[in-house]
């Protein structure tokens, strides 16, 4: 019964470490990388999702979707049959809103309404709205019954120039025509001999989720690996069934932000955003979808099935051991040695490579967030490019009116090249006057004495002209005033009261703060508030005498986007030369204008830059166009304000990258695992008959049988392990004679005199130490204390302790003069001779325990410590000396001592002080001294085990680098 015990105990360990041990190994390998593919399925679909619900927030608003949608339905009319394109849409709108839809020559291609219906000139308003969208219908200045005709159709608050903005990009909103709320809202459009109207009821905008539900219908992707859906106070719409739906109902129904914007149920994981108190909208996206299939029970099995064979041969042999022989247990033992650390290290390169993965896109994301920043911060350059044009235009104009008063062909010269590369002259808006004269000059004409002449070519209307003068004449007064200011000149207040005035209409700011703001700004670019808008403006006193009196006063201020768009187009070519694969871009989100063109019509990533702000993309965040995933890093840019900058990294580059890496690791490691067992099995036949020869020994050294040696084996390790056993055979000779003379040198039994307490150990790094200590009665009834420690271990270490014995027995006479007793012994070591190299530190205390007087000699041993009877204080016991046999000629001394009652006297050896603690550094005596004092115990063996456990705790545990000996006497 016993026999069978041990047999299946011997199966069960061999089982537990050759077959379960790699199973689990494996099993929780497989695991940790189905559970890096889970969360990176994961990472994917989630950034998926953020995109997915970005976009379907901005359907949650009924009229901006509409705004959006109607323009995009009247891009899609420009390629396609318009009247098929604009009824698709209002089917797919559920008719929610009215068109008409009229071609070139004013007929009308279909409608959902009758124009008839409405009351007004539908003709002459069709024609006014052709006129106003024509590409130059930004100079298009209706009539008074063409405005009114409009307004009756449409409703009172009809602004025409409004108009164009339907089709903006930055327009999101329904032309609202009629306060009263009569007519409906309307958005419409003319380009390329096509003109829509369409007609909103205000009930198809408050009260509905078109946008949503078509956003679902028609934009969601049937392929996306999430479900989609939005939840209306109580009510849930989605794409389809969702997961745990009462678990997730009940937290998409409370809209708000406490329960975080993730919420996992036992089948699905949900990513929610609030849009408002009664508006949740989700993804839901099921486990089951991201697991690509697990691996780690079918390869496991795999395993098991593979290792099956060992169980039955095993459990066979349970009894006499596995009957294989010394090659085929090496093949073992090597795939086992071998296989079990490959796979480890297999996870863990695949957990690596992982991480690589990671660290790759994240320094892709890096280095192109890095070129984007340079890219916008370059753009000052821009500005000082213009600053340089307008400059050097000014000096030559300076030129000419230092002998002669300001003309018009002067002025138009610098006027010209000021402007000289701009694509079109009125995106500069400039304004300059002059200090005593009466002149002004703006981009397209000069003032002098209010006489407008004309310094360009093109013709505008009268209507315009009057605008334009009134324009030139407000800024007129505004600057000049600032010039009569800066120069000191006497203001009357009724002027100063019309200026503050035309200041606070032009600049949005009291007169003060706009003379600040031009002092400031003088020679350089700066945002300038002009009306309600901020744009960029150069202003430049001019002065064209030496001294502090300011001629003219000049105010160039560029239109929105201008100085933007001619930087991105003279330096985005050389700018697109970077990393590799890496495609930079720029998109303005107000109008169609992208470098490169190609992504002007890619809506995914247009919607995606419109998220941008000034704090660069986080790492890791990607897009799909086209099908292809793309690493996107980018922002809004700080200087060029207009655009957002962005760049795209194919993903799919990085991932073959580490496909290709991680087929490397596994072919690697089979290749491994092939050399490492066929390396056991051709190893296995060199190793027979050397193992059969240190058998031999090993069966020897059972016996005790020390006079046995072993044949040369060779020059290898087998051959080196002969030698050392050859010599280990000579040394187990002679130890087994130093062994048997240390085990008589310590002492047997302690002495129990009266007067005191005492206990002491000794422990040994090695077999033979160099410490020794004694504590005996002396013929005249004192007690003896000593310690030694002998340089070195081993067999000569343990004749000199041997020796030192015998000298303190023999020389019994000395020991009330322990100085002289040193010295006696210190040549008896000396005469060993000089070959032995021995010294060793020593000292001696005679104590007569009735008096507690104490004579105490020491031979280069550390102080003794000395507790005070409060156990509040230690000392030390100083008393110099040199090590027994280290001087030719020493000199040893000795001291008298009286120990209180109470006292404790500690005895110890280097053993204790040179240990390392935990953090490899020396305890030292103060470090020991310190813990005497905290573990103190009146018995001495109580004080001997809380000390030596405090000095493990210390030390980590560690082993002793030295041999070590304490002994505590504590007096009654």
């Amino acid at each position: 019964m016993n026999a069978n015990l041990k047999n299946l105990a011997v199966w069960m360990v061999q089982t537990f470490v050759f077959i379960l041990i790699p199973v689990l190994v494996f099993y929780a390998g497989m695991s940790h990388i189905d559970q890096l593919r889970y969360e990176d399925s994961l990472l994917s679909v989630e950034q998926k999702v953020e995109e997915t619900l970005a976009s379907f927030a901005t359907h949650s608003n009924s009229e901006e979707f509409m705004a959006r949608t109607f323009r995009r339905a009247f891009i899609e009319m420009l390629a396609a049959n318009p009247a098929e394109v604009i009824k698709d849409y209002h089917q797919r709108l559920a008719g929610n809103f009215d068109y008409l839809l009229w071609d070139a020559s004013n007929h009308l291609l279909a409608g959902s309404i009758d124009p008839k219906s409405i009351e007004g000139d539908w003709r002459t308003a069709i024609q006014t709205i052709s006129a106003v969208f024509a590409p130059r219908g930004k100079h298009y200045e209706p009539s008074d019954y063409e405005v009114i005709n409009l307004r009756k159709i449409f409703g009172p608050q009809l602004v025409i120039e409004d108009l164009s903005e339907n089709i903006s990009e930055s327009n999101n909103l329904l032309m609202a025509t009629d306060s009263s709320g009569k007519k409906p809202r309307c958005w419409i459009a003319s380009f390329r001999g096509i003109t829509l109207v369409i007609l909103v009821e205000q009930a198809a905008i408050s009260t509905s989720d078109n946008g949503l539900r078509y956003y679902m219908q028609h934009l969601h992707q049937t392929e996306a690996p999430f479900i989609l859906g939005f939840a209306r106070k109580d009510q849930i719409t989605s794409t389809d069934s969702i997961p745990d739906r009462e678990t997730a109902s009940a937290v998409l129904r409370q809209h708000s932000l406490k329960n975080g914007l993730k919420l996992v149920t036992p089948q699905a994981h949900y990513f929610m955003r609030i849009i408002d108190d009664d508006l949740t909208l989700f993804a839901a996206v099921r486990k089951d979808s991201l697991a690509a299939g697990s691996n780690n029970i079918p390869f496991t099995i795999m395993l098991i099935l593979l290792l099956a064979p060992y169980l039955w041969i095993g459990w066979k042999n349970a009894g006499n051991g596995m009957r294989f022989s010394i090659s085929r247990k090496l093949l073992l033992l090597f795939a086992y040695s071998s296989g079990l650390p490959l796979s480890m290290l297999f996870f863990v390169g695949y957990d690596y490579l992982a991480q690589k993965q990671y660290a790759m896109f994240d320094e892709i994301h890096a280095q192109g967030t890095k070129f984007l920043k340079n890219f916008d911060e370059r753009f000052k350059s821009e500005e000082a490019r213009q600053i340089f044009q307008i400059s050097h235009a000014l000096e030559e104009l300076k030129e000419a009116c230092r002998n002669q008063p300001i003309a018009v062909e002067p002025y138009k010269i610098f006027a010209d090249k000021a402007t000289a590369d701009l694509a079109d002259r009125h995106d500069l808006r400039m304004f300059m006057v002059a200090s005593e004269t009466r002149f002004t000059g703006t981009i397209t004409a000069a003032y002098i004495n209010n006489k407008r002449i004309e310094i360009t070519s093109e013709r505008i209307s009268e209507r315009t002209r009057k605008k334009k003068d009134e324009e030139a004449e407000a800024f007129t007064a505004l600057l000049r005033f600032i010039l009569s200011t800066l120069n000191g000149d006497t203001i009357d207040a009724r002027t100063a009261t019309e200026i503050e005035m035309i200041a606070e209409s032009i600049m949005q700011k009291s007169l003060l703060e706009v003379q600040n703001e031009f002092l400031q700004a003088n020679g350089q670019i700066t945002m300038m508030g002009l009306g309600t808008s901020r744009s960029r403006a150069l202003v430049e006193l001019i002065s064209l005498h030496t001294g502090k009196k300011y001629d003219f006063l000049l105010m160039a201020t560029w239109n929105a986007e201008v100085l933007e768009h001619t930087y991105a187009r003279r330096q985005f070519l050389n700018a697109s030369r970077n990393i590799d694969h890496l495609q930079l871009g720029m998109i303005n989100e107000d109008s169609s204008l992208s470098f490169p063109a190609d992504f002007a019509g890619n809506i995914a990533l247009r919607e995606y830059a419109r998220k941008f702000t000034h704090r660069p993309v986080p790492p890791r965040q990607f897009i799909t166009i086209n099908h292809q995933d793309y690493l996107i890093m980018g922002f809004r840019g700080k200087y060029m304000s207009y655009f957002n900058l962005f760049g795209l990294y194919p993903a799919q580059l990085i991932k073959d990258k580490i496909y290709h890496e991680k087929k490397r690791l596994i072919s690697f490691g089979f290749m491994s695992l092939l050399l490492a067992m066929l390396l056991g099995q051709l190893l296995s036949y060199s190793f027979l008959y050397p193992l059969k020869i240190l058998a031999e020994g090993a069966e020897a050294i059972q016996l005790r049988n020390f006079d046995k040696r072993l044949p040369e084996l060779g020059r290898d390790e087998f051959g080196e392990m002969a030698r050392v056993f050859n010599t280990t055979m000579v040394d187990f000779e002679e130890l087994k004679v130093a062994g048997a003379v240390q085990e008589h040198l310590l002492p047997g039994k302690l002495p129990e005199p009266e007067g005191c307490r005492i206990y002491a150990r000794s422990f040994s790094r090695g077999d033979l130490g160099g410490d020794y200590y004694d504590c005996f009665i002396s013929a005249d009834d004192h007690l003896c204390l000593l310690t030694g420690d002998v340089s070195g271990h081993g067999a000569g270490a343990a004749l000199i302790m041997a020796m030192a014995k015998a000298a303190i027995m023999k020389l019994e006479n000395l020991h009330n003069a322990p100085a002289e007793l040193l010295m006696r012994m210190h040549q008896l070591i000396a005469a060993t001779g000089q070959h032995q190299l021995k010294t060793m530190s020593f000292q001696f205390f005679n104590i007569d325990v009735n008096s507690c007087q104490a004579v105490y000699s020491n031979a280069g041993s550390w102080p003794p410590l000395l507790i005070s009877h409060d156990q509040k204080t230690i000392s030390e016991i100083s008393l110099p000396g040199p090590r027994l046999g280290a001087l030719k000629k020493p000199q040893f001394t000795s001291r008298k001592l009286t120990f209180g009652n109470g006292e404790t006297l500690l005895l110890y050896t280097d053993g204790l002080i040179k240990a390392l603690d935990i953090r490899s550094q020396m305890i030292g005596l103060e470090n020991f001294k310190i813990m005497a004092v905290e573990n103190f115990h009146p018995d001495p063996q109580t004080f001997f085990d809380r000390l030596m456990a405090a000095h493990r705790m210390r030390t980590g545990n560690r082993e002793l680098q030295d041999d070590t000996t304490l002994i505590i006497v504590v007096f009654n």
